[in-house]
């Protein structure tokens, strides 16, 4: 009997440690759009939700960054209903959460943080520009790709120190999840 609640409680811990992971995502980019970027580049963001789902897959498991990301696009789409707006943001995300997962895998534990953001926002771009071309029917708007890689290195370092700037007290909750101790 212990060892099927003890399994129920390390499966309770895991979904609420990645649910605190997409609710501080669901923050980060409600704050992101309190604090617009001092240049008016249309597209560009700072990313700040990407923190959280980096986060995760670092710190829990890729399933739980996974699930982070996943709330990070489906949120949005139940309060405002704007498919055009899910589009992009299923595009972007998608590409970026792969491209985590295969920097990841492919740098071993010698990818930093900023390297990790950096790629991630790259590959996010390159996702929004791709269903931005699907929707207006051109490939024209791939013309803006070299601003939006340029914005989203300055963004991918930025996103990236923050994460690395928490990693310490984001480690130290991964490790008490771990070991089954009280958060």
């Amino acid at each position: 009997m212990g060892s099927r609640a003890d399994a129920f409680r390390a499966r309770l811990r895991r979904l609420v440690l990645t649910s605190l992971f997409g609710a501080a995502a669901m923050a980060l980019s409600y704050a992101e759009h309190l604090v617009p970027l001092p240049l008016p580049l249309p597209g560009v963001r700072l990313g700040l939700s990407n923190i959280a789902v980096v986060a995760a897959a670092a710190f829990l498991s890729p399933l739980a960054g996974a699930a982070v990301a996943a709330l990070k696009i489906l949120v949005p789409l139940l309060m405002s209903g704007n498919g055009i707006a899910f589009l992009f943001s299923l595009s972007g995300t998608a590409l970026s959460y792969a491209t985590v997962l295969l920097a990841g895998r492919l740098a071993g534990k010698r990818i930093s943080y900023a390297g990790a953001c950096c790629a991630s926002a790259g590959a996010h771009c390159c996702g929004q520009l791709a269903a931005a071309a699907l929707v207006a029917g051109t490939s024209a708007v791939i013309g803006y790709l070299p601003v939006m890689l340029a914005a989203s290195a300055v963004t991918g370092t930025a996103t990236g120190i923050i994460l690395n700037l928490c990693a310490p007290a984001l480690g130290g909750l991964a490790e008490k999840y771990r070991e089954g101790k009280p958060l």
